[in-house]
């Protein structure tokens, strides 16, 4: 049996095709199968997922005839995945060399993991781009699971970009089950979730894999308007409390905690934007922070200030950059 499958789920991304599987063709572990699983695309997909598969007997393809949604084509990944370890990867993204062999051999030897994750690197389509190989023996950490979760949800976008590339431990993933049509847009944080209530976590600071930006993909938007971002996190976070971790022990206090983290975030992200002369971002970031911790309509969080990595430096950033649009506006103005 292959030691680690990989499931590419794709719709109209022929033109990333090869590179993705490439980056899994190039990992020292050779042991792997792929499944491409193509949902009724319209470009040449299918033509260049089948000259893989001639090329590589680890490859096999399945394509629809109708476009049955990425929901769809996920938890059918799910349900053919058997081997010891498993791994979604979308097929217009990469992954970082020589890092399943180093996620698998931290996970054999720590089989009570059920989740690998490290750092996503974003890259704009269209521009030169080059993988940087990692260490071969990369820095790994065990986390227990409790304490995964409770640093994600004091952190709830800590590893919100990771949750998209990680590989899991497929018996895990079996007992986690399919992901579920109401939780479909935050489908990769839920999941992550929802893994970690069932293991430990192993976290690298290394890079785990690429995901390419550009106008198709929907992440855009989430990156685009990071208010949308705050609000698709929290709904991972409020739907897993809902129903898989609503056993946890310590749910109650581990979801106020998301809520206040969210909320938190959310206030000072309304300073920077209006700091940086955009009023309706920060009005509907200040909306969603006095939703979720009320408290912050009263006193502002100075403790979630001090959690975050460089606070001070990208507060001077900020600052300096508020004032030097406020220099260029003065500037502008006609002298009286």
């Amino acid at each position: 049996m292959p030691l680690v499958d990989i499931a590419i789920p794709n719709y109209q991304y022929g033109r990333y095709l090869r590179e993705c599987v490439s980056s899994i063709q190039a990992q020292e572990i050779k042991d792997v199968r792929v499944l491409i699983i193509d949902n009724a695309s319209g470009d040449n997909s299918v033509e260049i997922a089948r000259q893989l598969a001639a090329e590589d007997r680890r490859i096999e393809v399945v394509v629809h005839k109708e476009n049955m949604g990425c929901l769809a084509s996920w938890n059918e990944a799910l349900d053919w995945a058997t081997s010891d370890f498993f791994l979604l990867l979308c097929a217009d993204d990469y992954l970082a060399p020589e890092v399943l062999q180093s996620a698998v051999r931290h996970m054999e030897i720590h089989p009570k993991a059920t989740l690998a994750l490290g750092e996503v690197r974003h890259f704009q389509d269209g521009e030169p781009f080059q993988t940087a190989a990692n260490s071969k023996f990369p820095h790994w950490e065990t986390i227990p699971s409790q304490d995964f979760l409770q640093s994600s949800c004091g952190a709830p976008l800590k590893y919100a970009c990771s949750a998209g590339h990680a590989l899991v431990r497929t018996t895990a993933l079996k007992q986690a089950g399919h992901i579920r049509q109401d939780i479909f847009d935050v489908g990769d944080i839920h999941m992550m979730l929802r893994m970690a209530s069932l293991g430990d976590v192993a976290t690298t600071r290394s890079t785990f894999g690429y995901r390419r930006d550009h106008d198709a993909n929907d992440g855009i938007a989430f990156r685009d308007n990071f208010a949308l971002s705050l609000v698709r996190a929290h709904a991972a976070f409020e739907n897993f409390f809902a129903h898989e971790g609503r056993l946890l022990p310590n749910r109650e206090r581990l979801s106020k905690l998301e809520k206040r983290s969210i909320g938190a975030r959310a206030w000072w992200a309304a300073v920077s934007h209006l700091l940086r002369g955009q009023p309706e971002a920060s009005s509907e970031l200040f909306r969603l922070a006095f939703d979720l911790s009320p408290r912050t309509a009263v006193l502002p969080p100075i403790d979630y200030l001090l959690q975050m990595e460089r606070p001070f430096a990208r507060a001077t950033e900020v600052i300096t950059e508020a004032l030097g649009r406020a220099r260029a506006l003065a500037s502008q103005r006609p002298w009286s």
